[in-house]
């Protein structure tokens, strides 16, 4: 036994001499080493978890909520590209009357979201009153090739005094399926928004937050995309309404009969 002990002694004498771990493994013992490791990792695994998250993509630039800030104040409108004409005696203007004449496009959306207008009108249609209806888009699709169309309405703003004015669009969905609906506005050469609306439901009323635009009195080209479409056809009932902010107002409201014009066109003659 005395033989063992004395290997044993020699043993320790050269590791204590030569192995600092030995040293630090026969002080601490095993217990103060398991906990000295424990609180090591719950140390790393701490720091790993206060650690910022990896950003995430940014959503895609026409979904809802918006990619990016609309733009933050009032925005410098093109020069009007006419004088506002003479008023009628019974209310609007000599030579133009209330509505928009539109087009039909074809129209395709990826999956980010990202909305694809053909140029070539598939068709054309007139809206008569201020606001935009998608029934006149569905009637003039009828005619034709079967496809997922939207509107695209052109007309005249009719701005009466100079200051900064505020442009939005509701979307306002009847009964019905889930649709996905695009609102775009563009007014005098600024494109304000464009936005798309994913699997609205029946009785859903969204809005777009307004975008500031300095004016003057005059007519400004107003140009409105609008449209509601499931499993790759245009559906309704829906209404786009375009709401104006003038100078002195807090919010936005409708757009007024009298702001938003057509040119009274002459009647069509046979040849």
């Amino acid at each position: 036994m005395s033989a063992a002990l004395a290997k044993l002694a020699y043993i320790h004498r050269r590791l204590w001499q030569r192995d600092g771990t030995y040293r630090a493994a026969f002080l601490l013992g095993p217990m103060p080493l398991l906990g000295a490791a424990v609180a090591a990792a719950l140390w790393f695994g701490l720091a790993v978890a206060e650690a910022p998250a990896p950003a995430r993509p940014a959503p895609p630039p026409w979904a809802e909520p918006h990619a990016g800030p609309l733009p933050s104040g009032p925005l410098r409108a093109e020069p009007p590209v006419a004088p506002l004409p003479a008023a009628r005696a019974g209310g609007g203007y000599v030579g133009y009357e209330t509505g928009w004449y539109g087009t039909l496009h074809k129209v395709e959306m990826s999956p980010s979201l990202e909305i694809t207008v053909a140029p070539a009108p598939s068709g054309r249609f007139t809206v008569e009153d201020a606001q935009l209806d998608v029934g006149p888009i569905l009637t003039a699709s009828v005619a034709a090739a079967p496809a997922n169309y939207l509107g695209t309405a052109n007309a005249l703003l009719a701005v009466q005094d100079p200051g900064s004015y505020g442009f939005a669009m509701r979307i306002e969905r009847g009964a019905g399926p889930p649709a996905d609906c695009l609102r775009r506005l563009i007014v005098a050469g600024q494109r304000l928004f464009s936005v798309v609306s994913v699997n609205l439901g029946e009785g859903t009323t969204r809005d777009v937050p307004p975008v500031a635009l300095d004016m003057t009195p005059g007519l400004y080209r107003i140009t409105a995309y609008f449209g509601c479409w499931r499993n790759g056809q245009p559906v309704g009932p829906a209404r786009g309404v375009v709401l104006v902010r003038r100078p002195g107002d807090a919010t936005p409201l409708p757009a007024r009969p009298g702001e938003i014009l057509r040119p009274i066109l002459p009647p069509h003659r046979a040849e």
